[in-house]
């Protein structure tokens, strides 16, 4: 596998020097090949498939799940560039898989938010939770449980945070459906909007530009336990800000484990 798109010679897609040849290949993708493996344009109904499964029908991928947690990212870079996402199907008046996308700020601004908004560093604080978060586990035991797990390399989280983030506390299931549907329920009490002052074993949440938004559990020093980030599919320990570093994500604020619907 070679080149820009990881073409294979073998496969059809060119001599070795063609497929590392970005303008060759990106045209060999995007299709009327004749003759050849057929590209985006020759894909029935391409506009109105999700991006990865269009890029798979393409490529052909041994690691389709690779495509989607990389689709912000290349939004966002695609923006920067001056491209009309709008005009690909992307953004306002898309398909219903698309989400609605606001223009990208300047990446200056989002380098120097005097509040902190953006690469700032996250502070332990001290934990608290109201009397109606219980959960099985309590958070020194969630938090002992969810070290031992990047250990066990097990690919079995991706696009899984939520899911994870209830398993560390203790449970089978969250029983809500995303980790943005989770924030946005959550009871106003327990919402700390843009905090970056984390107790131990408390709930991070982050805008990724799509649909679902993401979730992760802070284990103190900064530092989180998450899905997705360093490995596709498993969870490790990163730093917390590594969620917006490397996808761009916005950051919400933290609640305390609270799971009224886990079981």
């Amino acid at each position: 596998s070679l080149g820009l798109f990881q073409q294979r010679p073998s496969q059809g897609w060119g001599t070795p020097a063609e497929v590392r040849d970005p303008v060759h290949s990106a045209g060999l993708f995007f299709g009327g090949n004749s003759g050849k493996p057929p590209g985006l344009v020759d894909i029935s109904g391409w506009q109105l498939m999700d991006p990865g499964q269009a890029a798979q029908a393409v490529q052909l991928s041994g690691h389709p799940e690779l495509y989607a947690p990389r689709r912000v990212q290349a939004e966002t870079i695609a923006r920067q560039a001056g491209i009309n996402l709008s005009r690909l199907g992307i953004g306002g008046g898309a398909p219903s898989w698309a989400p609605s996308l606001s223009p990208a700020p300047d990446m200056p601004g989002r380098c120097d938010a005097p509040d902190g908004t953006v690469g700032a560093p996250f502070h332990d604080a001290a934990a608290g939770w109201p009397p109606e978060v219980k959960n099985p586990r309590s958070t020194q035991d969630a938090i002992a449980w969810a070290k031992t797990q990047p250990a066990l390399n097990e690919k079995r989280w991706w696009q899984k945070c939520l899911a994870f983030s209830s398993i560390v506390h203790g449970w089978h299931a969250s029983g809500v459906v995303d980790a943005i549907t989770h924030w946005r329920t959550m009871p106003t009490h327990m919402k700390h909007a843009g905090s970056r002052d984390i107790p131990l074993g408390a709930l991070m949440y982050w805008d990724t530009n799509g649909p679902f938004g993401h979730v992760s559990v802070y284990l103190g020093d900064g530092m989180i336990i998450s899905n997705d980030i360093r490995r596709i599919g498993y969870v490790d320990i990163v730093p917390a800000s590594e969620i917006e570093s490397k996808w761009g994500s916005k950051y919400l604020g933290w609640a305390p484990p609270y799971f009224p619907k886990g079981v």
